[in-house]
């Protein structure tokens, strides 16, 4: 099925529906592994539903930073909690499996976190006690085109160029570089290495197109490129 130029999966073992949280900082992109702070009250309880069903969250960048709400006064020792709305969140995220979590003292918790599929909300199925809704899922387009091929190897030249000044292009990375299973993977762990944020990582996050993505990442890296270049001189 298409949406405007994507193509949107149907899939009866993809959960319809999905536990929604914020995230405030550098997005989960599909393919990677990374940890998540969840604040107390219903994110928690977003989380616990998560487990006892899919072991899936939907994850989606705010369009403002968060209001952390304090306990009431009478609540003793309840946990604060997130206050957020639908409109304050982008419609489009990364599904993500939840691999570890640990629950803290304070009640909050720390999730180990993969990253499936991007996603983007059909409908609200709740506000209450957190946010769920029914969900579209998209597959990445154009992964086998001839431009792409040329442009991954051209990322991949200029991360390797990166690596001697930018700590976070380290072996490893370029290792996993190597062993990603396509170029979709590809170009989601360059990102993902970039720590895109705000406008920049939701941009990022609804490229579909495999070719986009490459094109945008072109741009990001030269910006790197510039900036390494320019501390190298003041170094010196």
């Amino acid at each position: 099925m298409f949406m405007g130029k994507e193509l949107i999966v149907i899939n009866s073992k993809l959960p319809s529906v999905l536990p929604i949280l914020p995230l405030e900082n550098a997005p989960v992109l599909p393919g990677l592994v990374a940890t998540m702070q969840v604040s107390r009250g219903k994110s928690t309880q977003a989380v616990e539903r998560a487990l006892t069903d899919t072991n899936m969250l939907g994850l989606l960048l705010p369009k403002k930073h968060l209001e952390v709400l304090p306990p009431p006064k009478d609540a003793g020792d309840q946990a604060a909690e997130i206050s957020y709305k639908v409109d304050d969140l982008y419609n489009r995220g990364v599904r993500v499996r939840i691999l570890k979590k640990v629950l803290l003292p304070d009640g909050s918790m720390h999730l180990l976190v993969q990253g499936v599929q991007r996603f983007e909300i059909n409908t609200i199925v709740q506000n209450d006690p957190y946010l769920t809704a029914s969900v579209y899922y998209f597959e990445d387009l154009n992964a086998k085109d001839v431009e792409v091929e040329a442009m991954m190897r051209s990322v991949i030249i200029q991360v390797k160029q990166l690596a001697e000044t930018n700590p976070f292009f380290t072996e490893e990375m370029r290792l996993a570089m190597i062993n990603a299973p396509s170029p979709g993977s590809l170009a989601d762990l360059v990102a993902f290495a970039l720590g895109l944020r705000g406008i920049e990582a939701q941009d990022y996050i609804e490229t579909v197109d495999v070719r986009d993505r490459y094109l945008k990442l072109l741009v990001y890296l030269r910006k790197e490129h510039d900036v390494s270049s320019l501390q190298r001189k003041l170094n010196s």
